[in-house]
């Protein structure tokens, strides 16, 4: 993250929602990158994204995930 704010490619004030539209949903809308970073923001895990009724389980994405991550579903 750090390195993305040094180039200016994202604010550590700025929504998640304005780098990943579908985070803002129930209640998460004016949630920042900040506020995540300082663990805030109230999220205690990212849900699988291949079942995200399964509060249980845990995504936790690797590099190659963020790098290629380019914020379209």
């Amino acid at each position: 993250m750090a390195m993305l704010v040094d180039r200016g490619l994202i604010n550590y004030e700025d929504l998640v929602s304005k780098h990943w539209p579908n985070f803002a949903q129930h209640g998460k809308e004016q949630i920042t990158i900040e506020m995540v970073m300082r663990h805030q923001a109230g999220l205690t895990f990212f849900a699988d994204p291949e079942a995200p009724d399964d509060l249980k389980r845990q995504f936790l994405p690797t590099i190659n995930d963020v790098l290629s991550f380019d914020g379209i579903d």
